[in-house]
């Protein structure tokens, strides 16, 4: 009953009423991982990423395989420039769900931003291995290319992106950033 009245308030914007539902969900099932998850998210919401953090671990301590935790958990300390923490946290959540394509994508993104361009593409590719169709690891294989120096690889995976979801941006400036890499301007303005 207080997780769904939580929700609610979350959703509603009352973010003082989830939190004190969510504790009482807590308080009544203190041994069920996602009362401190959905606490989690509300402190992640907020900008309170140190109680997010501390909300998140808890719910791993009664469930180290509560993955939606861990996604979380990850995502927070990539965006606060901890990658080696943001690398252990979705291995770990591999190591419960390995055939989740999106948490390679983000193992990925943590290789990309830790400098690990080859682990990073080991995971993009297992992505595209699971889902050959997949954009977001052809983008993913195209930055780790160009990380590298490889703008030929780069280029070749952002225009198969571009052929997957031509609507996305993201795809045509990378692109265009590999072209003028080469000093192919002409093509980077036409692209």
């Amino acid at each position: 009953v207080y997780k769904r009245q939580g929700t609610v308030y979350a959703k509603l914007g009352n973010l003082k009423k989830a939190e004190i539902s969510f504790r009482k969900a807590i308080k009544l099932k203190p041994d069920a991982p996602e009362g401190h998850y959905n606490l989690g998210r509300l402190c992640e919401e907020v900008g309170l990423l140190d109680d997010a953090i501390a909300a998140y671990q808890q719910a791993l301590q009664i469930d180290p395989a509560f993955n939606p935790a861990q996604i979380n958990l990850g995502a927070i300390f990539l965006s606060r420039g901890e990658e080696n923490s943001a690398v252990k946290t979705f291995q770990k959540a591999l190591s419960h769900d390995p055939e989740k394509r999106a948490l390679y994508l983000s193992l990925g993104n943590a290789y990309l931003k830790k400098a690990a361009f080859d682990q990073a593409a080991i995971a993009y590719q297992i992505v595209k291995d699971q889902k050959p169709q997949s954009q977001a690891a052809e983008i993913g294989l195209g930055n780790a290319a160009f990380e590298k120096g490889d703008t030929i690889r780069a280029i070749s995976h952002f225009k198969k992106a571009i052929s997957l979801n031509p609507e996305n941006p993201v795809s045509y400036i990378n692109l265009g950033t590999a072209y003028a890499a080469q000093g192919i301007l002409e093509a980077a303005i036409v692209e």
